[in-house]
């Protein structure tokens, strides 16, 4: 039923459907419409100028949030997703609706990805953007919503982005990004091993390392920005 599919918001795209993302590992899920318009309010509170936005969308899944920013008006949107059948998805939406001159695709791993492109070597900055993009005239915004069972060397997930940003930041001072991170709250439960219920426990010592938190429901929505 295309009723309860994801569609875009706000924009020159405005009511257009997504498809869900493609079955992973027996999951398909997308942000929810109300968490997506949150994110969007707080990305304009931080930049304003959304033709000088380039979209990080860092764990794709669908690819809703990066074209969201491009209806609102982004210069750019980098999807970023392991699996390749939902990777062709987002391309065949993207080139269906005429937009494919402002999106690059990227295979791989999110956390990887947010490394990669955070350091922005010529190489790599050349492989997202494909055409001749000075990052330093724009405004980064790194979205990020990855899996919850996503740990990587017993450090959660929004440990791993923060540090790798952070590390981003004091290398780059020159350009202006913002970080924002979707995950859960304390009170989610979740279906994982213990081990990792455990740390998820550290989110309080992680919340204190973003300037901010919202809530919303079982849902909140971190930010960082450069000082």
């Amino acid at each position: 039923m295309t009723k309860n599919l994801p569609f875009v918001i706000k924009g020159s795209l405005k009511n257009k459907k997504i498809p869900m993302p493609s079955v992973v590992k027996g999951f398909s899920n997308a942000t929810s419409q109300k968490i997506k318009e949150a994110v969007f309010q707080i990305i304009e509170n931080y930049a304003h100028d959304y033709p000088q936005i380039i979209f990080f969308d860092i764990f794709s899944g669908c690819g809703q949030m990066g074209i969201e920013a491009l209806s609102r008006g982004a210069a750019f949107s980098v999807f970023c997703e392991w699996d390749s059948k939902r990777l062709s998805d987002i391309r065949s939406w993207i080139y269906d609706n005429d937009l494919d001159d402002r999106a690059s695709f990227i295979k791989m791993d999110g956390l990887r990805l947010l490394k990669s492109a955070l350091a922005m070597p010529k190489d790599f900055h050349k492989k997202i953007f494909r055409e001749n993009i000075n990052s330093e005239n724009y405004h980064l915004v790194f979205f990020a919503d990855p899996p919850y069972s996503f740990v990587k060397n017993n450090v959660p997930i929004f440990l791993e982005i923060l540090n790798a940003f952070k590390k981003f930041e004091a290398e780059n001072k020159f350009l202006s990004a913002l970080l924002v991170v979707q995950s859960a709250t304390l009170k989610t439960k979740f279906k994982l091993p213990n081990a990792k219920k455990t740390l998820y426990k550290k989110m309080p010592e992680i919340l204190e390392k973003y300037d901010k938190s919202y809530v919303y429901g079982k849902n909140q929505i971190l930010v960082y920005s450069p000082k």
